[in-house]
């Protein structure tokens, strides 16, 4: 299973950015660095990877940048515990060809809900990991400090589950996520769409959608796909109705 899960991680990052990643080194450093980790934690690393996939096949034209403290490079060291957006740190840079770039992706990154937003209080229930978000360029605020994001800069995140059985307890906790991303609203484009410019298959093609919430973000819940249908056919509607997305791997 680990090794499948790596294959489709090194086919995943070769197919969207047009090279072979740093997986495996002379003595396979980089292959056993993965195998190390949870099964939940290379979950993550595959849905950072079909993300990617989908981003391009969403607009051919995109680039990404790999950036250790601002600077490009071929090693990518991500996050694995809850933290801030430290620009000091790997993350992707996400930009069309010849323009600057418009977006950065991260791992396990906290972000400040929109309770936050209306309270002012800075505890631990006012910030929420994401497993893999994708931030505007607002969300440092001009600045290089290390942050959590608010709401308002958080243009996409993956909640990612690998588990033996998917209690109900998993879409209460995409409701919420939702809610304190964005507020239920009118079908509207999102603040990634301008960047989209045509698509092929399901999952890209959601990511140029209009979704009925204000600001426009994308929340995706990725999960294995030997569940088949159920319970996801179960949640479909709710997620609908608060522009959920559902992405099996």
């Amino acid at each position: 299973m680990i090794s499948a899960i790596i294959a489709l991680i090194d086919q995943n990052f070769t197919q969207s950015t047009g090279k072979k990643p740093t997986l495996r080194g002379s003595s396979n450093h980089g292959e056993k660095a993965l195998k190390n980790l949870r099964i939940e934690k290379l979950f993550e690393i595959v849905a950072l990877s079909e993300l990617l996939v989908n981003l391009k096949k969403a607009n051919s034209t995109l680039k990404f940048a790999l950036c250790n403290g601002g600077l490009s490079g071929k090693k990518l060291v991500l996050q694995s515990a809850p933290g801030l957006a430290d620009l000091t740190k790997s993350h992707i840079r996400v930009a069309i060809t010849g323009q600057p770039h418009f977006a950065t992706i991260w791992t396990n990154v906290e972000f400040f809900g929109h309770s936050h937003q209306v309270t002012g209080i800075n505890l631990p229930g006012s910030y929420h990991e994401a497993d893999v978000v994708m931030l505007d360029t607002n969300a440092h605020g001009g600045g290089v400090a290390p942050v959590r994001p608010p709401a308002d800069s958080v243009m996409l995140m993956i909640e990612c589950k690998y588990l033996d059985i998917l209690p109900k307890a998993v879409l209460r906790t995409m409701l919420g996520l939702r809610r304190e991303l964005s507020l239920l609203s009118n079908q509207q484009p999102t603040s990634l769409a301008p960047f989209l410019n045509g698509a092929a298959g399901a999952a890209a093609a959601g990511l140029a959608n209009a979704l009925p919430v204000n600001p426009g973000s994308h929340v995706i819940f990725c999960y294995p796909n030997h569940y088949g249908f159920y319970p996801i056919s179960d949640w479909q509607a709710p997620g609908k109705v608060y522009g959920i997305e559902f992405w099996p791997l």
